[in-house]
């Protein structure tokens, strides 16, 4: 009887380490082009099955579009990734250049700030044209007990020249690229 109970156990034992517990599902690519919206600003990767001429990052434009050869101007900002490849193999179709384009899209390059110091949450989050110091905060998860409230630096970087250390209040409009530091108060 005991013999038999060892076994069961070893049987058991076995069947629990299977490996049942290592399968994650995976986030596939549509997973994130669901869910993944296009600003003005972005570089979207475009990749066409056989099409290395049409292959390669597009900017996005002010007005929101990218401008891709044979198919002129396609509307991408405030879109889905999914929506923009709808678009774009829908284009292709409709000028008669590929019967069924196969595309693969992702964003290289998107809009964002950086914030660091006291706050609830530091770290990178999307940008918008017009956004001041107090929506990053906001986005942050707000101020931490310790945070100057009032006074903040913002680091903007500025092409071909060194950083610019900017002093900045609440209300103070931020540009894609900046890093505000919130700082510790003294009291």
């Amino acid at each position: 009887m005991r013999l038999v109970s060892v076994l069961f156990v070893g049987i058991l034992f076995l069947f629990g380490c299977s490996g049942e517990w290592e399968r994650y599902p995976i986030a596939n690519q549509s997973d994130v082009m669901h869910h993944q919206i296009v600003q003005s600003g972005d570089v979207i990767s475009v990749s066409i099955f056989d099409e290395p001429n049409l292959s390669k990052g597009y900017s996005v434009s002010s007005d929101g579009s990218i401008q891709m050869p044979l198919v002129g101007n396609i509307a991408v900002s405030g879109k889905t990734l999914q929506m923009v490849k709808k678009d774009i193999t829908d284009a292709m179709k409709a000028q008669g250049y590929l019967v069924n384009p196969q595309i693969s899209l992702s964003i290289e390059q998107s809009q964002t700030v950086f914030i660091l110091g006291e706050v609830i949450a530091s770290g990178e989050y999307g940008y918008k044209a017009g956004m001041t110091v107090l929506d990053l905060v906001a986005k942050s998860g707000g101020f931490s007990y310790r945070a100057n409230q009032n006074k903040f630096d913002i680091i903007r970087k500025i092409p071909n020249e060194e950083d610019k250390v900017i002093k900045g209040e609440i209300s103070t409009r931020i540009k894609s690229g900046d890093v505000i530091r919130v700082r510790e108060r003294f009291f």
